[in-house]
C-alpha cells in the first residue's frame, strides 16, 4: 500500500486484491491509510479485516486462507518485507509449499531521505525508538545514532506505534526521548543543539519537512502521523542547501562547512 491514497496503488496491487479469495490488512507495523482501505473494500464489495500484532505474528488465518484456491493477500504499508514479522510469515508460507509474490510500494527508509533532500548512500544503520517504560528504556538508539555520526552517516529513526491505546510517536516526542536517553547515558553528542530533521507523512501529498536544532524542532507543530526523524551525519554542501530550503533550517543550526 503506497502513501498517497487510492491513486498511489499500483495496478498489480489492485488486481491482486480483486482476485484473491481473502484479503487482510496489517494494522500492527504501521498506520494504515483509511482512504486506501475504503477504496479497496468498495472494489471488493466486502470488508477487509484488520489484523493486530497477535494475529499477524501467529499468521494462522492468513496461511490457511493462502492454501485455498484463490489465495490470500496481506496489505502492508510500504515495503512488505521491512518488518521481521512479515519475513517470518513469508518463510512459513514457503515451508508449507505456498508461493509468495511481493508487490512493493515506496518505503519510508527511502522516501524520508528523498523528502529531506539528503543523500541515500550516506544513510547508516536504521534505528527504532520505542516509548520508554518503567522496565524498558534502552539507551541503544542514542548510541547507534552517535556511531553513525562518527562515520559521517545519517540515521533514520523509526518511531514507535502502540496498539492499545492506538498511539503513534511524533517527531516531537522522539526528540524529547532521545535527549533524555542521551542525558541518562552521559552521551555528549546528543543535546538541545543537535541537528535533527523531522519528516511528517513522507510520500504523501501533505508531507512536511522541518530541520533545525533539537530544542526548536521539538516545539513545532508537524501535523498528524506518521512521523519519522533523521539525525544527519556529515553534510555535503548540497545537503546543507536542501535542509535550508526544504526544511527551513537556520544557518546557525547547521554544522560548519567541511
Amino acid at each position: 500500500m503506497g502513501p498517497r491514497g487510492p491513486e498511489g496503488l499500483a495496478p498489480a496491487a489492485l488486481a491482486a486484491v480483486a482476485q484473491a479469495r481473502a484479503v487482510f490488512a496489517d494494522d500492527y507495523t504501521a498506520l494504515l491509510s483509511q482512504a486506501v482501505l475504503d477504496h479497496l473494500e468498495r472494489a471488493r464489495g466486502a470488508a477487509i479485516p484488520r489484523l493486530g500484532r497477535a494475529r499477524i505474528e501467529k499468521g494462522t488465518e492468513i496461511l490457511e486462507a493462502a492454501a485455498l484456491p484463490g489465495g490470500a493477500v496481506l496489505l502492508v504499508p510500504g515495503d512488505p518485507m521491512a518488518a521481521t514479522t512479515h519475513v517470518a510469515l513469508r518463510v512459513e508460507a514457503l515451508r508449507r509449499g505456498l508461493p509468495v509474490r511481493l508487490l512493493f510500494a515506496p518505503s519510508v527508509t527511502h522516501t524520508a531521505f528523498s523528502e529531506a533532500g539528503l543523500q541515500h548512500y550516506k544513510s547508516g544503520r536504521v534505528v527504532s525508538l520505542p516509548y520508554p517504560e518503567k522496565s524498558y528504556a534502552p539507551t541503544s538508539p542514542a548510541e547507534r545514532i552517535l556511531e553513525n555520526r562518527a562515520a559521517g552517516l545519517h540515521t533514520l529513526v523509526l518511531l514507535d506505534i502502540q496498539a492499545e491505546p492506538r498511539r503513534c510517536m511524533t517527531a516531537n516526542e522522539a526528540i524529547y526521548i532521545l535527549l533524555g536517553l542521551g542525558k541518562r547515558a552521559g552521551l555528549d553528542g546528543i543535546g538541545p543543539r543537535t541537528l535533527c530533521v523531522a519528516v511528517a507523512r513522507a510520500g504523501e501529498s501533505d508531507a512536511l519537512v522541518r530541520a533545525g536544532a533539537a530544542e526548536r524542532l521539538s516545539e513545532l507543530d508537524l501535523g498528524p502521523p506518521m512521523h519519522c526523524l533523521i539525525v544527519p551525519g556529515r553534510l555535503h554542501f548540497e545537503e546543507r542547501e536542501a535542509l535550508k530550503v526544504i526544511g527551513l533550517a537556520r544557518e546557525e543550526e547547521l554544522p560548519p562547512q567541511d
